[in-house]
């Protein structure tokens, strides 16, 4: 039987040989400083980036409760979420009968939610 591992060798010198000139060279590849580098530039920049994300928190904790992505009268609009929604589904299911009733086709249909939207104001 063959012995795979050692095949394309005449003896087990050569392959001996073979496997420290590959340790050597997996030893030049494997630099130490140059990883050790990189790995300290990655460091570096990632604690930039946390020191960037903690500023961040606390300005969005030192905001007033009232402030942020909300707009002017988002509040009050927010109040009346689900009877928008309940205006939007009600438009819907009369449009289609409309569409079904007056056989508008695929069109038609496709329009459907886009003119509720319209009516019932969800499209801002």
């Amino acid at each position: 039987m063959t012995n795979i591992r050692s095949s394309g060798f005449d003896n087990p010198a050569q392959l001996r040989e073979h496997l420290a000139e590959l340790d050597d060279a997996a030893a030049d590849r494997d630099d130490p400083t140059h990883d050790n580098a990189d790995l300290q530039r990655q460091i570096a920049q990632l604690r930039k980036e946390m020191r960037d994300l903690r500023k961040l928190v606390v300005q969005t904790r030192a905001r007033p409760a009232g402030q942020g992505a909300a707009r002017k009268g988002q509040d009050k609009r927010d109040d009346r979420f689900w009877l928008r929604l309940a205006t939007t589904v009600a438009g819907t299911l009369l449009l289609s009968a409309a569409v079904r009733y007056f056989r508008l086709g695929p069109a038609g249909a496709a329009a459907v939610p886009l003119i509720a939207s319209k009516f019932s104001g969800g499209a801002r």
